[in-house]
């Protein structure tokens, strides 16, 4: 019991800290859907919805939680219908939110996401390499090779294909929140990495 209340308040505490003026802003994530989550006293609950890339929210709070920041969001048009929690590293808050068009493009969002993706070498040691996803200059980036002339396509819940000078490709295939598969095919052939994204 006392556990709960000392949650509690820790809680309420940090949504008093983090108060802020409603802001309006874009749902931007780089998986074309962000997930909603219940309002609980202890935070951020369960999943109960998706907002799709583009739909307009207004950030009412935010507060951090083991390093994360969350905010509590209403909907955008009647700014009084409480919609949940949503993570909010995944909205684009520069002030022109409620100007835009549903329809996001990459082009216009200028929007970085690093992932941290694994690979093998030819004895099966593991390794790290960064990749990272630049909508603001459609490109992709893979051990410091860039990938221009970004597009997006269809196949999951968010997926990107850029091309380098060499004719080589690199495509990133979103499957869940957070998670991704880079492809990379040149001239040797096509090579599949596993990606997480690395949250600042």
């Amino acid at each position: 019991m006392k556990k709960t209340l000392l949650a509690t308040a820790a809680f309420s505490l940090a949504l008093i800290a983090s108060a802020n003026a409603d802001t309006s802003c874009v749902v931007n994530s780089p998986d074309g859907e962000l997930n909603v989550r219940d309002v609980t006293s202890n935070g951020p609950g369960r999943v109960n919805d998706k907002l799709q890339n583009g739909y307009v929210i207004t950030i009412r709070d935010f507060y951090l939680l083991k390093g994360k920041s969350w905010a509590r969001v209403l909907d955008g048009k009647t700014k009084s219908r409480i919609v949940g929690w949503v993570f909010k590293d995944y909205l684009d808050c520069d002030g022109e939110a409620s100007h835009r068009a549903a329809a996001p493009a990459p082009q216009r969002y200028a929007s970085v996401y690093p992932y941290i993706c694994k690979t093998t070498d030819e004895r099966g040691n593991t390794q790290m390499y960064t990749a990272k996803l630049d909508l603001g200059r459609n490109t992709i980036t893979w051990r410091g090779k860039v990938f221009s002339n970004l597009e997006q396509m269809d196949g999951c819940k968010a997926a990107y294909r850029a091309t380098s000078r060499d004719g080589s490709t690199a495509e990133l295939c979103t499957a869940t929140q957070g998670v991704a598969d880079l492809v990379v095919t040149g001239d040797d052939g096509s090579d599949e990495f596993e990606c997480n994204i690395i949250h600042n």
